[in-house]
């Protein structure tokens, strides 16, 4: 299955962005969407789920600490399907072997499979293995084989860990990361940046909903990538999926009309066929501005898919975690290695070598 971190456009896979890279300046934004996360310790007991149903947008529910289960999840995940809030799902990584990672993900699935959970979250805090990324993409690889393949995975990464994991993001479909005012958390979002590039931020442990009296988990989607909740809430990629990313590439599925602008109501510039090869520029709504040769215009999205092109290293290069010198090194690939092209960011390639997915630079390849 072609899928990795951020995502995808109406049925296929789009490239990541540079994850590991400051974010700077961010702008504060309020936190809407809402959504909570709750496990065992929200006993459902004291929660009043019509009232907190509805002041949020999501739920993520805790399933199990390593192979341990949530006491809690069941009703959890029954009371908020009820109230039709989209429902994830996560679970608190603890494998310390490849054998444990795979047994902890298959018990992940069974636990949930009756449920019909759009995205899986792997909560990865606490450093059980000197080679996390080894364990952690051994959970990823098993759980893709067990999920349908319209179903996201997505990785919660404890920020001071992010470095020191050095997890291999682009096996995700999303990145949760916790960053809050640790001695001074009021409970509010207050503008504070990730300081990763992110889909989904946790802005407090220490939030307040009507309907509970104690202290609840808060996130917020960070539009970083125009990712909305109907993203991690929908099965595949609907008419509601989240824009492309600028630099994927895309095909034509049939004959469509270049317009002028994002709509049926604006000029028509030319007919792309079927098969056309383009570059994403833009996208607003269910319309994509692409670049197609010397053209440039907006195609509705229902006639668009994914594409990775064909490419070759020109002589032995790195892939790289990141686009830059600077980013980690996941493996060199030898002169004549044959790639896939997902997309393009500022002079850097976004790659796919047999399973590994990385950045190389443009210079090197054919």
């Amino acid at each position: 299955m072609k899928r990795f971190y951020k995502a995808a456009m109406m049925g296929a896979a789009l490239m990541a962005l540079p994850l590991a890279a400051p974010l700077g300046a961010q702008a504060a934004s309020p936190a809407a969407p809402l959504i909570l996360d709750v496990s065992q310790y929200q006993d459902p007991s004291e929660m009043d789920y019509d009232k907190i149903a509805k002041q949020i947008d999501m739920v993520i529910v805790r399933v199990q600490s390593g192979t341990k289960m949530d006491r809690a999840y069941q009703t959890h995940i029954k009371e908020f399907q009820k109230r039709g809030i989209p429902v994830n799902v996560y679970e608190y990584f603890k494998a310390s072997t490849v054998q444990e990672a795979i047994a902890e993900a298959d018990l992940f699935y069974e636990r949930t499979k009756q449920y019909d959970i759009p995205t899986y979250w792997i909560d990865v805090e606490a450093e059980t293995s000197s080679n996390m990324n080894e364990i952690v993409t051994a959970f990823t690889s098993e759980l893709r084989e067990k999920v349908r393949d319209d179903v996201k995975i997505g990785a919660y990464i404890s920020v001071d860990k992010y470095d020191t994991f050095n997890l291999s993001t682009g096996q995700f479909d999303g990145i949760w990361i916790p960053k809050y005012n640790w001695g001074n958390d009021k409970g509010t979002y207050d503008g504070i940046d990730p300081g990763i590039i992110c889909d989904i931020h946790q802005y407090t442990e220490k939030g307040h909903l009507s309907g509970y009296d104690d202290y609840l988990d808060l996130s917020r989607l960070t539009n970083v990538h125009g990712l909305g909740v109907e993203y991690f809430a929908n099965f595949g990629n609907s008419l509601n999926s989240p824009a492309p990313v600028t630099g994927t590439y895309g095909k034509t599925t049939s004959s469509v009309n270049l317009r002028k602008g994002p709509g049926t109501d604006t000029a028509v510039i030319s007919t792309l066929p079927a098969g056309t090869i383009y570059q994403v520029v833009d996208a607003y709504e269910n319309w994509i501005n692409v670049k197609a040769g010397s053209q440039q215009g907006w195609i509705n999205s229902a006639y668009a898919q994914s594409f990775e092109i064909p490419g070759t290293t020109t002589s032995a290069v790195n892939l790289r975690k990141d686009p830059g010198t600077g980013s980690a090194i996941i493996t060199t690939l030898p002169k004549g290695a044959s790639v896939k092209l997902i997309g393009e960011y500022s002079g850097w390639h976004y790659v796919r070598y047999g399973k590994e997915l990385g950045w190389i630079n443009t210079a090197y390849l054919k």
